[in-house]
C-alpha cells in the first residue's frame, strides 16, 4: 500500500530531487485521415502548445479573497500559498527565458576554431548539457515552492474559503504546475498521482483534455517499468489505467464520433 498524505509527497521529493542530484547529466501520420492509418503517438501527442497546461501558461491571475474571511490562519495559509506560486512560476520563467537567450546566442557563434561541422555540433551538444543542467534545477526549486504550496492549501480550514471558485482554481493551478515539473523531470509516479487529485477536484477539471494525454504517458512508462520488474499485477494496473485515459483523451480532445476517436479504440484494444 502507498504511503498517504503530506508526508509521503515530501519524502517522495526529497529521494527524487536526491536522485537527480546524482544523473543530472547523464499514432500513424495523416493526409488523408481515412486512407492512412495513425500512430498512437499522433492521435495522443506529447505536449501541449497553449493555454494553462502549456509551457508558457497565462500569468496566474490575483485572488480578491483576503479581506473576505474572518479566520487569519486561513487567510495567512492562503497568501502564503499565492505567494509560492507566483514565486514559483515567475522565478522558472526567468530561467527560462535566459537560458533561450543564451542558446540563441550559443547557436549564432562562429568561430574560426571550429573547421568542422562536428565541432560545432560538439559545443552545442555540451551547451546544452549545461543549459539542462540550469533548467533542472529551476525546475528543482519551484518544486520545492510548489510543495510548500499544497502543505499551505492543506492548512486552510476555513468552510467560506474552501468552497469558493477562486480557491478551488488556486489549488488547481498549483496542482497543474506541479505536475508539469514533475513530467518535465520523468517522475512519472507522482506526475500520476496528482494528475489524478487534479481531476478529482470538479467536473469541469476532468473534462480537460490534457490531463488525460499526460496521465497516458505516464501510465505507459509506468506500465514499461513494472514489465521491466516483471510485476504482472503492476503491468495489469497501469495498462488499464493508460487504456482508460487514453480512451477519455481521444474522447474530449477529438469527439466520440471522430475517426481519430474509433483509430484509438481500434489500437488500444489490440495491448
Amino acid at each position: 500500500m502507498k504511503p498517504k498524505g503530506s508526508f509521503a509527497l515530501y519524502r517522495g521529493i526529497f529521494f527524487f530531487v536526491l536522485f537527480l542530484s546524482f544523473f543530472s547529466d547523464s499514432l500513424f501520420s495523416q493526409e488523408d485521415p481515412h486512407d492512412r492509418p495513425k500512430r498512437l503517438e499522433v492521435l495522443i501527442p506529447e505536449s501541449a502548445k497553449e493555454g494553462p497546461w502549456s509551457d508558457t501558461p497565462l500569468e496566474f491571475k490575483d485572488l480578491d479573497l483576503l479581506g473576505d474571511f474572518s479566520e487569519d490562519n486561513s487567510k495567512q495559509s492562503l497568501q502564503q500559498t499565492e505567494d509560492y506560486l507566483s514565486k514559483a512560476m515567475d522565478s522558472f520563467k526567468h530561467v527560462s527565458d535566459s537560458v533561450k537567450q543564451k542558446r540563441e546566442k550559443e547557436e549564432s557563434k562562429t568561430l574560426e576554431s571550429e573547421r568542422f561541422e562536428w565541432q560545432r555540433k560538439t559545443r552545442l551538444e555540451n551547451s546544452e548539457r549545461a543549459f539542462s543542467r540550469e533548467i533542472n534545477k529551476a525546475r528543482l526549486e519551484s518544486i520545492r515552492l510548489l510543495a510548500l504550496a499544497i502543505k499551505n492549501l492543506e492548512k486552510i480550514a476555513n468552510p467560506k474559503i474552501k468552497k469558493s471558485e477562486s480557491f478551488l482554481d488556486l489549488r488547481a493551478g498549483v496542482y497543474r504546475e506541479f505536475i508539469k515539473h514533475q513530467y518535465a523531470l520523468q517522475n512519472f509516479n507522482q506526475s500520476a498521482e496528482f494528475l489524478e487529485k487534479y481531476i478529482s477536484l470538479d467536473p469541469k477539471f476532468n473534462d480537460e483534455a490534457e490531463p488525460h494525454r499526460i496521465l497516458t504517458h505516464c501510465y505507459e512508462r509506468l506500465y514499461l517499468g513494472a514489465k521491466r520488474s516483471k510485476s504482472p499485477e503492476g503491468m495489469e494496473y497501469y495498462l488499464a489505467r493508460k487504456k482508460k485515459h487514453g480512451i477519455l483523451y481521444a474522447e474530449k480532445a477529438y469527439g466520440r464520433n471522430s475517426y481519430e476517436f474509433k483509430k484509438v479504440l481500434e489500437l488500444l484494444a489490440k495491448e
